[in-house]
């Protein structure tokens, strides 16, 4: 009873209680559809508890517009590009590649918490910079190479680098030790890994971070340029006043990972 009296509370409170934000475009839909990225813990559809940081910071942004998500679909990145240049979603979150002409981007981005990730406390120790990565096993997501420098699709020519399609599949690779490093979100593997050893959580290895990626963050793309500017307008709101900040350290308290100090959305 006590659990079903917290996720409805959670819920009135994440989708009813946002303060509206007042456009002076009175030509915004009232209701939009969504297509965004569809891996755990960012984008979560199975969990009455969350549906994931970045689902929830934008709803809740498109709310206080008074815009309803009446539907937010999970896809890979191929196919979230397919579904926006068929005109069936009003926004994709995460979009990776080229933005046709016809769309338009926000101006703010989406920052996962990229790292290099490593068991091996003697490798991370001797990785401080680009050079000291050579001869690793190494794997990423797909589209690593596109998302990250042009410094970063070098230094991988020197290794056994190779990107999945899966999010989940980069993760069980590392985990299982078949390779020495894995290029992706560090929250997103200690989600996996609390998953993995949720009997026996002492067990659980230690992962040590090596900072090296340029990274710009994923965009969010419009099919509207009047709903852009509204949403950039809505949250630049939300940053200024702290919303943003509030509701990520309130996620990850929820989600039960590490209180760290990142700016998730940003402003470019």
């Amino acid at each position: 009873m006590h659990y079903y009296f917290t996720r409805l509370l959670y819920l009135a409170v994440l989708y009813s209680a946002s303060p509206t934000v007042h456009s002076s475009d009175n030509n915004l839909p009232n209701q939009v559809k969504i297509v965004s990225a569809d891996f755990a813990p960012y984008f979560i559809y199975q969990d009455d508890m969350s549906r994931g940081l970045f689902n929830e910071i934008i709803v809740q942004t498109l709310n206080a517009l008074q815009i309803e998500v009446t539907e937010i679909k999970p896809m890979n990145n191929e196919a979230i590009s397919r579904v926006m240049n068929a005109n069936k979603a009003d926004i994709a979150i995460n979009y990776i590649g080229r933005v046709p002409k016809y769309m338009t981007t926000s101006k703010h981005r989406i920052n996962f918490y990229n790292r290099l990730l490593i068991k091996d406390k003697s490798i991370a120790k001797r990785i401080k910079s680009w050079h000291d990565v050579k001869d690793f096993k190494i794997v990423s997501f797909h589209g690593a190479t596109k998302v990250f420098s042009e410094q970063y699709e070098f230094a991988m020519e020197k290794n056994e680098y190779y990107e999945l399609n899966d999010q989940i599949a980069t993760n069980r690779v590392f985990h299982k030790n078949k390779v020495d490093i894995k290029v992706g979100d560090l929250l997103m593997y200690l989600w996996y890994q609390a998953q993995k050893f949720k009997q026996n959580p002492e067990n659980k290895p230690e992962i040590y971070t090596v900072d090296l990626l340029d990274y710009n963050g994923g965009k969010v793309v419009f099919r509207s340029e009047r709903l852009q500017q509204a949403f950039d307008e809505a949250m630049r709101h939300n940053l200024k006043n702290g919303k943003v900040k509030s509701l990520s350290e309130a996620w990850l308290k929820r989600m039960n990972l590490p209180l760290i100090e990142h700016e998730f959305i940003t402003e470019i």
